[in-house]
Order: structure tokens, then sequence, then C-alpha cells
């Protein structure tokens, strides 16, 4: 049995809690990705859905202390400029990540049995020149 002790209440008692049968903390009910190419030179597209399920923020879990399953839809485009026989090139990217937009909160802790949240970030993007030698 594992078994955790935490404070409540203003007289500072302690309350046992069996966490025999609970998630570890932190850890998704699920992680799944699907991702798709295509190619037709010189531009390379792809897309990957990321999806993340719920999680518990700590070993009780309570529901009202837990972060809310989320998907994400990221991109990228890259398109090769010069490439020689010999394998060097010059090419351009442009990465975006959370096209949707979505409002979600990846990480969070709960202190004096209250949750708090960190959400992520919003829509943004990269752009990036690579040159292989």
């Amino acid at each position: 049995d594992y078994n955790y002790g935490y404070y409540v209440g203003e007289d500072w008692k302690s309350e046992i809690v069996n966490l025999k049968d609970n998630r570890i903390p932190l850890t998704p009910s699920v992680v799944a990705n699907l991702g798709a190419t295509y190619s037709f030179y010189p531009v390379t597209a792809s897309l990957r859905l990321n999806h993340v399920g719920r999680q518990f923020l700590d070993g009780r879990g309570d529901e009202g202390t837990s972060l809310d399953a989320y998907t994400l839809l990221n991109g990228t485009i890259l398109i090769d400029l010069f490439r020689s026989e010999a394998g060097s090139g010059i090419n351009l990217q442009l990465r975006g990540y959370n096209l949707l937009d979505l409002k979600y909160e990846p990480f969070g802790w709960v202190e004096a049995g209250a949750p708090y949240y960190i959400p992520a970030a919003g829509r943004y993007w990269l752009a990036g020149v690579t040159v292989d030698l």
C-alpha cells in the first residue's frame, strides 16, 4: 500500500489517504500521436496531431485537481532551395505549433488543497534556414 499524509484546515490535523489504486501524479491517461508527410520536390509538408489525456496533479485522483486532456495540431513546411549531388544544400523551414490556438494547461500543482495551473503558449511560429556542407 502507498499512503500519503497531508495537512488540512487551520488546525493542521493530518489526514492519511490510501493511494494504492490511484494513478501516478502528472502521468497522462493516454498519449497518442498521428502524423502525415507529403513531399513534392522541393517542398515537404507535414502535420502532426498530439493528444495528451487527463492528468491528476496529486495522487488522490480528484477530478477538481486535474489537467484536462488536450489535442494539438502542429505543422512543418520545408523548402529545399539548393541541393548538390554531393548532398550539400540550403533549405528554409517554417514550423507552426498549436495551429488551432488551443487554450490549455500542460502543468500544475496542488498547494494547501488548491490547484494552480501553468497555461501553455498559444499559436506560435518558428522559421529557420539550414545550410548543409
